[in-house]
């Protein structure tokens, strides 16, 4: 039993925003719903291999993956996994202007065939974790795109917490 998973969403970060978080394979451990932990071994600047462990819709799995990055995103491909399945898949990032891009995330799974009864169940679950993906990629990018508080609006900031003032109450701004 084959299936493949498509997903695309828009975000409102540069390309280069969006890349550098799925260049950071291990990053994955707070994105992928179906990942918990995440062991990079870098072998060369854009290849490598990761093991993973995780949750399938509940069942716990493991497997070893090979991955490739490139200056689009990333494609990586399950080299050893549990109960015969088989995975692929990656990411592709698209400019859309200086501070949109499209990001295309595809996966593709053969199941091994005593699994086949359970392809519906398999379908909605994919297709549910695709979206949940997409989604937490997308707080992930915000999160590491939203710049930090430093220099002098820090120190006003600091002196607003200990003085126990909202930046309202305060009329101050942080910028």
């Amino acid at each position: 039993m084959r299936r493949t998973e498509v997903g695309k969403i828009a975000v409102e970060v540069s390309a280069e925003t969006a890349l550098a978080v799925l260049w950071d394979i291990k990053s994955m451990e707070c994105y992928e719903p179906k990942v918990d932990s995440a062991l990079v071994v870098p072998g060369t600047q854009n290849k490598g291999t990761y093991f993973a462990r995780g949750h399938f819709a509940g069942i716990p799995w493991s497997g070893l993956f090979t991955y490739e990055l490139n200056h689009h995103g990333f494609y990586s491909e399950m080299k050893r996994g549990a109960f015969g399945v088989k995975v692929q898949g990656g990411f592709v990032v698209t400019s859309e202007s200086s501070n949109k891009c499209l990001i295309t995330h595809y996966e593709r799974y053969e199941f091994p065939y005593w699994l086949s009864p359970l392809s519906l169940f398999v379908r909605l679950y994919l297709h549910r974790a695709m979206k949940k993906e997409l989604g937490n990629l997308v707080q992930l990018i915000h999160q590491t795109a939203r710049p930090s508080i430093t220099g002098e609006a820090n120190k006003k900031l600091l002196s607003l917490i200990s003085a126990e003032q909202t930046p309202a109450e305060a009329n101050l701004k942080l910028s």
